[in-house]
């Protein structure tokens, strides 16, 4: 067998842990490794990965550890040191749910061919700009982060799905995901919070844009940046949709329906939603 660039080798990582073991054989049978059944508070000797062995199996694992078609799916583990997969190819899928990361996941140029999900995780932050994800990218149900979370430039095949999902970086940006391109719709909706900017400026979105029943708070500031968007749907704001902070939509241009129906919009100065030269197919709802 031929040279190995360092980390893409089973020996390099032996001798294995329980948590670890329990993913390796999981991997191999295109199963998913449940390590926990809730998100970890706690760092333990029964639920610690390394970040470093997952990157190893999301390559592919080597011929010791064979990785099935369907990628690496994991939940409840507490995952130590950087998960770096920037500039990598992912064959199958990356879902890794319920899992608390100790460091911000680097996806940088990153390309996946499944679905890409941190559903219910814990992520100090999130780097994945100008991501490529075929299929869909689930940042939802109770996952947080608590500092920035990057998309900008992202492509994603499917859906960008953060229902329920809480960002939190109150002196700064939530979640930037500036010219994304999603050909599905954009979720950010069902108890999903924002504590920070959000900003899609200049985003394509072949679907729906979907807010209801999202908190976004920026008071000081932009609660919501969506200047230039490109929505080939409906945008929904409706069903305590609340935004305290300005809600931008400079040059937007929408397909379907800008819907505000039962909608909260509140500043203390300036205006609570500005929408120059936005072009509107459909009807405006603020009612």
């Amino acid at each position: 067998m031929g040279k190995r660039a360092k980390g893409r080798s089973l020996q390099e990582f032996l001798p294995l842990n329980a948590a670890e073991e329990t993913i390796l054989e999981a991997a191999a049978a295109g199963r998913f490794a449940v390590i926990g059944e809730t998100r970890p508070e706690t760092e333990s000797d029964t639920n610690t990965v390394r970040a470093t062995f997952l990157r190893f199996l999301a390559l592919g694992g080597d011929d010791e550890a064979p990785v099935h078609e369907r990628g690496l799916q994991v939940q409840g583990a507490w995952i130590t040191g950087t998960l770096d997969l920037s500039h990598a190819e992912i064959a199958g899928g990356l879902v890794l749910t319920k899992c608390h990361f100790a460091e911000t996941p680097a996806l940088y140029d990153a390309q996946i061919r499944g679905l890409f999900s941190l559903d219910a995780s814990r992520v100090p932050g999130l780097s994945a700009d100008r991501l490529t994800c075929h299929s869909g990218v689930f940042l939802r149900s109770k996952f947080l982060a608590t500092r920035e979370a990057r998309l900008i430039g992202a492509t994603i095949g499917d859906n960008l799905d953060c229902s329920g999902g809480k960002f939190e970086n109150p002196k700064g940006t939530a979640l930037i995901a500036d010219g994304i391109k999603v050909d599905g719709s954009v979720f950010l909706n069902d108890n999903f919070l924002a504590r920070g900017e959000v900003r899609l400026p200049g985003a394509t979105i072949g679907g729906n844009l979907a807010c209801s029943d999202g908190t976004f708070e920026n008071p000081k500031g932009y609660a919501l940046i969506a200047d230039r968007i490109e929505v080939g749907g409906s945008v929904f704001m409706v069903d305590k949709f609340s935004a305290r902070g300005e809600v931008r939509l400079l040059g937007a241009t929408i397909g379907g329906d800008l819907y505000c129906s039962g909608g909260t919009f509140e500043i203390p100065k300036d205006a609570a939603i500005v929408c120059e030269s936005m072009a509107v197919s459909g009807t405006l709802f603020f009612n």
